[in-house]
């Protein structure tokens, strides 16, 4: 009976012991002129997002974290116009989901849409959302771990990037609106999980898209207004050419020729599968 006592006391004190190990905390910077911000942002573990600030506003964050286990780290340089946001591991080491908890931790980022924007982002075990749309991106570098990630491009860039660069390992990616990033260059890498790339989107009128998978999928999205060409290197993987026709050593889209807008798409998959799909 006594030892049924102090398991049930444990039980419930548990609940009471995580609770005071979380923290929160808000920060944020109104705009004074700023024509640039370089955005760096590492997340361990829980979800994250990241959308366009209200007018008037450089950055805000909102984070909640188990203080057990991570430490945040916010830092504003303003000389440099650099904004750090981060959540890590207690002590610098890996990234290790030992409890639920941790799935409660949250960060949501918000960036301004007025500054000329250099994002890098690094998301380990997190599920993390991003809304890039109508943000002026110059260039931009998401890498992702045992993670799902969702990045949305709802409406053009109405700056020039001059590249976009997505790493994925052992996770899930998907890209939203691709072409309305306005990237000239963009380069994806895949490790075992999927990635799925919609190329919806106002593309520059000449871009490049780089795709390489180790053992995943890639699924291809194209509008019928891009004009699409393919160099496909693959090993022992599948490929669906569906709106495609043979070109001497590629593929393209029909009426490559005369779009408006053309891509220049090479994708590399060597254990795993190419699908397209065309879609409006």
């Amino acid at each position: 009976m006594r030892s049924a006592l102090v398991l049930l006391a444990l039980a419930l004190a548990a609940p009471a012991a995580a609770a005071q190990s979380m923290r929160s905390m808000s920060v944020s910077r109104q705009q004074h002129g700023e024509t640039r911000l370089r955005a760096a942002i590492a997340f361990g573990a829980g979800e994250v997002s990241v959308q366009p600030a209200p007018e008037g506003t450089l950055y805000a964050a909102n984070l909640t974290w188990d203080a057990a286990r991570f430490v945040p780290r916010t830092r504003y340089d303003a000389a440099a116009a650099h904004l750090t946001v981060a959540l890590e591991p207690v002590g610098g080491g890996g990234v290790r989901v030992a409890s639920t908890r941790q799935l409660a931790q949250r960060a949501v980022i918000a960036l301004s849409a007025a500054a000329e924007l250099d994002l890098d982002a690094t998301f380990g075990a997190a599920d993390a959302d991003l809304e890039l749309g109508g943000l002026r991106l110059a260039e931009l570098r998401i890498r992702t771990d045992a993670t799902r990630a969702t990045v949305r491009f709802s409406r053009p860039n109405p700056g020039a990037c001059s590249r976009a660069e997505f790493r994925s390992g052992a996770a899930e990616l998907q890209v939203v609106h691709l072409g309305d990033a306005g990237c000239r260059a963009v380069r994806v890498e895949g490790g075992v999980g999927t990635v799925t790339l919609d190329l919806r989107g106002a593309w520059p009128a000449e871009a490049e898209l780089d795709v390489r998978v180790t053992l995943g999928s890639v699924r291809l999205r194209v509008p019928p207004d891009l004009g699409v060409r393919l160099t496909l290197e693959r090993f022992a993987a599948s490929f669906q050419p569906a709106g495609f026709t043979r070109e001497g050593d590629g593929w393209v889209t029909e009426g490559y020729a005369t779009a408006a807008r053309k891509l220049d798409l090479r994708v590399a998959a060597t254990v795993g599968g190419v699908q397209v799909e065309r879609v409006e």
